[in-house]
């Protein structure tokens, strides 16, 4: 249940940031099938969305387990 509650958390405090919709030059496409659950490391990374957005990530995992999310570049958006 601890660990349930733990993932629901770092999933919804994950997207903390936007900065519009500027390509990523240096972006990592996100592979399938998408992960089901991600540790809890703190590693942040800059989400692509399918709309051209960018969101802020705790991890490549969280990010890529979104299905809005198409790649993603290391580092938090600017």
């Amino acid at each position: 249940m601890l660990r349930t509650v733990l993932i629901v958390a770092v999933v919804a405090l994950s997207g903390c940031a936007s900065n519009g919709g500027e390509p990523l030059s240096t972006a990592t496409e996100c592979n399938h099938p998408r992960p089901q659950v991600c540790t809890a490391i703190y590693n942040p990374v800059c989400g692509v969305a399918k709309d051209g957005t960018h969101e802020t990530y705790a991890s490549d995992c969280t990010a890529c387990s979104n299905e809005g999310v198409t790649g993603f570049e290391k580092g938090e958006c600017n």
